[in-house]
């Protein structure tokens, strides 16, 4: 019958085992990749844009969570745009490698030259980015009133195991 001291020690050495394994590496990408898109719904707060370039080349579906929608008004800084929100979204990014989902926070300006900028983090994927892990900052600039045109940039790190 094991003592509770040699039950210690295995445990001990189980842990030192594990600790001595090789860590599975992953591989870091640096992402800095422009996108151009469209607003597909202003009230529901969604578009579609498409990244030319880089490992994310492919779709961004961007959804905004309307229940999580705030109005930003402040009593000694006045937000630079009359109508400018905070609000959650997800963020998707569609290639022809897999598909790396995202969500987080941001702003928008609702106004013709307005910014959107959004901080997200990696909360799943398939395909490629199975398993990922990173972090991304997303910004858009609006184009003229009415036209739901979008042009940004999409900057930040994704790993893979």
């Amino acid at each position: 019958m094991a003592t509770l001291a040699n039950k210690g020690l295995i445990a001990s050495a189980l842990f030192a085992a594990w600790m001595a394994a090789p860590a599975q590496a992953q591989q870091c990408m640096d992402i800095d990749s422009t996108l151009t898109g469209m607003i597909t719904d202003r009230d529901n707060f969604t578009s579609e844009s498409t990244i030319a370039d880089g490992p994310l080349a492919g779709t961004l579906s961007f959804a905004g969570d309307v229940q999580s929608i705030t109005q930003i008004s402040g009593v000694t800084i006045v937000a630079p745009v009359e109508m400018s929100f905070a609000l959650t979204a997800s963020l998707d990014y569609a290639t022809e490698n897999g598909t790396l989902n995202t969500a987080g926070v941001g702003t928008i300006e609702g106004a013709a030259g307005g910014f959107s900028g959004f901080s997200t983090r990696v909360t799943g994927g398939d395909g490629a980015f199975e398993g990922a892990s990173g972090f991304f900052f997303t910004g858009f600039v609006f184009g003229e009133e009415g036209s739901g045109a979008l042009t940004g940039r999409v900057i930040g790190t994704v790993c893979t195991p």
